[in-house]
């Protein structure tokens, strides 16, 4: 019987703790092929995020594929295609963190048409940082800065520029922020506003148009003030409530004339 081992098994082990599904182990070997990266060596590796979809609110799992910025360049290099650009750029100094430049921008070559065009990747220190949960910098972006953001300009510019072979390829050193441009924002809806307690709701509204009609109906138009004022409890004329029915009633009374009861309901339902 042969022992010889499958890829599969093989990912299995390396990273037993991943509990890899044999759906992402096969997404994962399609990926490191596409990108002629061999899969056991550590060019190419898997990793299992955990995020919050925001729609749900629950935790879901998401393999994530990450490589090197060197795998980068080699990918782009055998395209034949591909030359590093001018030198790294370091722009001001961010503001909550002296020690590291503003931004990064990398500048890599793509030869096409018959002339070589030129791609830039710009990356913001406080946008690709990596914090610990307590908000402080991690060990490689405290101590590395520069290196660390350079990687991510250049990650980004050589996706620009080859993004066939580069497209979905985040380097370690973006990993956070590449898991945040895969999440979706979806902006949660404004909460309804209380109820005024004081306010008739639509459906009130709706019915005391319906009563209003049905006792017009009842005691004709000459009784029909005050057959309904005195329906609703309202005797003292003076009452700045008993007033303003008083008004409405009139105004219903003038829309019953001209028979345009459905603009009046539609009023009384603003």
């Amino acid at each position: 019987m042969s022992t010889e081992q499958t890829p599969e098994s093989q990912l299995q082990q390396l990273y037993p703790d991943l509990d890899l599904t044999p759906a992402e182990i096969s997404l994962f070997l399609t990926r490191a092929a596409k990108a002629n990266l061999d899969a056991l060596s550590g060019q190419i590796v898997p990793q299992i995020r955990k995020s919050k979809d925001p729609r749900t609110d629950k935790w879901i799992r998401k393999l994530t594929i990450v490589t090197t910025i060197d795998a980068l360049r080699l990918i782009a290099d055998r395209t034949h295609c591909y030359s590093p650009g001018r030198d790294t750029e370091f722009v001001g100094t961010d503001i909550k963190y002296t020690e590291a430049p503003e931004y990064a921008r990398v500048f890599v070559k793509k030869f096409a048409g018959e002339t070589w065009h030129e791609y830039s990747g710009q990356a913001y220190f406080s946008e690709y940082v990596q914090l610990t949960r307590d908000g402080k910098v991690t060990g490689m972006w405290a101590r590395m800065p520069r290196n660390q953001l350079a990687k991510c300009a250049e990650a980004q510019a050589l996706r620009r520029g080859f993004p066939l072979e580069l497209g979905g390829l985040y380097v370690f050193e973006e990993l956070e922020q590449a898991e945040r441009a895969r999440v979706p924002k979806v902006k949660k809806p404004e909460p309804e506003p209380e109820p005024d307690p004081d306010k008739p709701t639509a459906e009130q509204r709706r019915e005391i148009a319906k009563k209003l009609v049905e006792f017009r109906e009842l005691v004709g138009k000459d009784k029909l003030q005050t057959a309904l004022l005195h329906f609703m409890g309202l005797t003292d004329l003076k009452d700045a409530i008993t007033v303003q029915w008083v008004s409405a009633l009139d105004a219903l009374d003038d829309h019953l004339a001209k028979g345009d009861l459905k603009d009046y309901v539609e009023a009384l339902q603003q």
